[in-house]
């Protein structure tokens, strides 16, 4: 006699992503799957099908369009890239024509390609690179938007098995289910902040001094065993408001006119020594995600004698607006405006 496998299949619901919304996604009647099989899969065989179907459908869906996409505007910047180097060239311009080479270079992962230069690009160049940035931005906040509904419908998925599981006793099976649902909010893509898209607002900070942010550059005013190891190719050229003080903990600015504001904090949330009142004054990267920060996505910052790195968030904020933050207990955040 063979046995009857009743779960519900990630294949049975049905996508017609491109005119629902999340919301409508959620809605979904999930329908059971009747599976005859001559023995039930185990849970992890069957965690092992529903990935499969969830990333087939997933690439089939959102990815391939996109990795399309994001090669026809790469091909589109060394395209401009090169037109640019040829001009350049021509006009005798040494300076552009180096620095469009290098970027060539870099675009094609030229094994001799110099790193990325910390100092300002030339205007020819920063203009191809925020054309190119600025369009690579929209595809990624796209195709974020796309997946969000498919990880939606595979956490419902996962969510009604790991109940099958846990009515047929089976605590181990439902356990691990439920490890990989953490997994999937882990992976899931959050709406990110896209560099360049809105105009910067202008703030007055406290107890800094506006430096350029750059390779070699000191992290804090009153010391220089600590500087820039490692930055963003994304912020080269922008100052950064350095503190005065290594120990000041605190940013805090006021807002003068409307506009993005873009800050750095270290990654050690909450910490940096023994517990004290300091504790009480802190915030986390959750908290400031809740008060409309927004993840940037580019590489972190380091420093030379930091184990810590920086990661990136801003914000549209308002004239009047004013703030206070403070994510541990030595370094402050710190500001980031574009010249």
């Amino acid at each position: 006699m063979r046995a009857t496998h009743h779960t519900t299949d990630w294949k049975a619901a049905t996508f017609r992503m491109k005119c629902q919304t999340l919301a409508t996604v959620a809605a979904l009647t999930l329908a059971p799957a009747f599976v005859t099989l001559a023995n039930d899969p185990t849970p992890a065989q069957r965690l092992d099908e529903l990935q499969a179907q969830f990333t087939e459908t997933l690439d089939r869906e959102v990815l391939t369009a996109h990795e399309a996409a994001a090669a026809k505007l790469r091909t589109s910047y060394l395209a401009a890239l090169e037109q640019a180097l040829g001009s350049s060239t021509k006009a005798a311009n040494l300076g552009d024509a180096l620095a469009l080479r290098e970027e060539i270079k870099r675009l094609k992962n030229d094994p001799e390609a110099k790193p990325a230069s910390t100092e300002p690009p030339p205007p020819v160049l920063a203009n191809l690179k925020e054309k190119y940035e600025g369009g690579l931005a929209r595809l990624e906040a796209e195709k974020a938007k796309k997946s969000q509904p498919y990880y939606a419908m595979y956490a419902t998925v996962l969510t009604n098995y790991q109940k099958d599981l846990t009515k047929k006793g089976d605590l181990d099976g439902a356990s691990s289910v439920q490890e990989r649902i953490k997994e999937v909010a882990q992976k899931k893509p959050i709406e990110v902040a896209k560099p360049g898209d809105t105009r910067q607002a202008k703030v007055d900070i406290e107890n800094v001094n506006m430096e350029f942010f750059k390779k070699g550059g000191q992290v804090y005013g009153d010391t220089d065993r600590y500087t820039w190891e490692v930055i963003p190719e994304r912020f080269a050229g922008y100052r950064f408001s350095r503190p005065k003080d290594r120990y000041i903990a605190f940013l805090r600015f006021k807002v003068v006119s409307d506009g993005a504001v873009t800050i750095a904090c270290t990654n050690r949330w909450a910490d940096g020594g023994n517990d004290g009142p300091w504790k009480n004054e802190v915030v986390s990267q959750e908290q400031l995600e809740s008060q409309g920060w927004k993840p940037v996505e580019v590489e972190a910052a380091r420093a030379l004698n930091e184990s810590h790195s920086w990661v990136f968030l801003t914000r549209d904020c308002k004239a009047g607006e004013s703030f206070a933050i403070r994510t541990e207990k030595y370094a402050s955040p710190l500001v980031l405006l574009k010249n």
